[in-house]
């Protein structure tokens, strides 16, 4: 990995990558930069660590959007038939869709578990594993 000078123009491209790809490491593969080199950073300028959330979080919020079309409106997958494509079927996700389900609406998705257990002592234990 190469020891580039972390300038401004730098940092600005480092953040624009961060919004398509939400991974500081996998970023810093691709620019050639050791992830340390980032973390001193950020450790020194808490307007770049400050940036460097924001930029996660709009490349989090667009893999979310991606999950949500996959899953509601679904993606075209070609048909062959003797291997010539002769039309498309649309395919959904139901487990990306349930997925979305759980966290947007936890109580209601994902309530959780309850657990007894007994031993001639009437012990009850409650794990709440859903959400809020």
């Amino acid at each position: 990995m190469a020891d580039l000078k972390v300038t401004p123009e730098f940092k600005e491209t480092f953040l624009s990558m961060l919004s398509c790809i939400p991974n500081i490491t996998a970023v810093c593969k691709l620019v050639g930069i050791h992830p340390s080199t980032i973390d001193k950073h950020r450790t020194k300028d808490s307007e770049f660590d400050a940036s460097i959330r924001e930029h996660m979080e709009q490349g989090y919020d667009m893999i979310e959007e991606e999950a949500r079309r996959r899953a509601v409106d679904g993606v075209l997958e070609p048909v062959f038939y003797m291997g010539e494509e002769i039309g498309a079927v649309r395919k959904y996700s139901d487990k990306l869709l349930s997925q979305l389900l759980k966290a947007y609406k936890p109580k209601k998705f994902n309530p959780g578990a309850n657990i007894k257990v007994g031993d001639g002592e009437k012990v009850t234990m409650t794990f709440n594993l859903g959400g809020d």
